[in-house]
């Protein structure tokens, strides 16, 4: 009541000298361009740069910075890189040197994320042969073909079938990195890298959770280092690492050349969530895969909220906000402010939860909303003011 009586006396007339309200049918136009401007601008590319970069923000600050999924990561040096790219002989007998130091360990399960869709050499080939069918829970990666129509394209991607027919798994190190090189969107799938090293590892707790809603983004642990990551040559080194140092671990296998971003080759480095400030700004794709694996043996969840949300909050709130803006400027900025710092921390609050919600939009709807309304108030001060001069003119006393 004290509400509807305020809007009524501020209706009436005001002596010259006073502040001269706009009308609210004026205030509510201002407020729904402004809105109309903001969604407009919540379509274009900066406007999703500049969102992402609150996603990583959220990442970062929600991180634990550990994982609870006994994952070892076996790092393949960059001397040892550079001379597989410079035509030197291949290590593919080493890696099976190393199967067979991880398959005497008691290894869980074994992940190389490396190309094997080519041949290295009779002897090499030969080698890692023998140590694939010793051993009991190899997954090698592969990148699917760009047509997923083309059969031959399709088998021409795959590891080479004898490495499979060894009883090694494929698996799909796909992966998709929007367009500044970080990879938001889970890609863990049954048929994935990650799903097939987690199935081997733990078949029951991957189907119990495989069963649950996929989800949509990956639920990062930390910056890279978050798991356990060695060079590869300790566990070949003797007494470097102990006996049993991997007994029961999946254990990850890859190196940290660049990747190109268009083709998901495995192996490589994507721009990491946690550049924000002095932050590592690479991410190793072998971590990536070791997080999609923690993800799908946890249960964690990143899911997005129905975008329908953002409206409806705003069809609550702004219709309160752009009448208190009309009588009471001051006092409905303080409530914009407080409005969009509590949709930032509601969002921050469900992205604690599993669920993402976006909160640039619907915050600056709030503000600008209130900015565009209450700017009329000086405007409509300044025609009142003319016309009160312009009157005073026309009168005897102002010839």
């Amino acid at each position: 009541m004290h509400l509807l009586a305020a809007l009524g006396r501020a209706g009436r007339p005001r002596r010259d000298g006073q502040r001269r309200l706009p009308s609210l049918s004026a205030t509510v136009a201002a407020g729904a361009a402004a809105l109309l401007l903001v969604w407009a601008a919540s379509l274009t590319s900066p406007w999703d740069r500049l969102e992402m970069k609150v996603f990583d923000a959220f990442t970062a600050l929600a991180a634990p910075g550990r994982s609870a999924v006994p994952v070892a990561v076996l790092s393949i040096d960059p001397a040892t890189a550079a001379q597989e790219a410079g035509g030197a002989p291949t290590t593919r007998s080493l890696h099976a040197r190393l199967l067979d130091r991880l398959q005497a360990d008691g290894a869980a399960a074994v992940g190389f994320d490396l190309a094997f869709d080519q041949p290295a050499g009779a002897a090499e080939d030969a080698a890692f042969e023998r140590s694939v069918a010793a051993a009991s829970s190899v997954v090698l990666a592969f990148a699917p073909a760009a047509a997923p129509q083309d059969a031959l394209a399709q088998a021409a991607a795959l590891p080479l079938q004898r490495f499979l027919a060894a009883g090694a798994v494929p698996g799909d190190a796909q992966v998709r990195p929007d367009g500044d090189g970080v990879v938001r969107r889970a890609n863990a799938h049954i048929n994935s890298f990650a799903g097939k090293l987690a199935a081997l590892a733990d078949a029951r707790a991957a189907r119990t959770h495989r069963a649950a809603a996929p989800s949509e983004f990956v639920v990062y642990r930390g910056p890279p280092g978050t798991f356990d990551t060695r060079p590869w040559r300790e566990a070949l080194e003797p007494g470097v690492l102990p006996p049993g140092f991997f007994r029961g671990k999946i254990v990850l296998v890859g190196h940290t050349l660049p990747a190109d971003r268009s083709s998901a080759v495995p192996g490589g480095l994507f721009a990491s969530p946690f550049a924000l400030g002095a932050g590592e700004r690479h991410f190793p794709a072998v971590e990536l895969q070791a997080t999609l694996i923690d993800n799908q043996l946890t249960g964690a969840r990143l899911r997005s909220v129905d975008s329908g949300w953002s409206p409806v909050v705003l069809m609550l709130g702004l219709p309160l906000l752009l009448a208190g803006g009309w009588r009471w400027p001051g006092a409905a900025g303080a409530f914009a402010l407080a409005g969009a710092g509590a949709m930032v921390v509601a969002s921050w609050l469900l992205f604690q939860r599993g669920l993402w919600w976006p909160p640039l939009f619907p915050a600056l709807a709030v503000l600008a909303s209130y900015a565009a309304a209450v700017g009329l108030a000086p405007r409509a001060t300044l025609r009142r003011k003319a016309t009160v001069g312009k009157q005073t003119q026309r009168s005897p006393g102002g010839n």
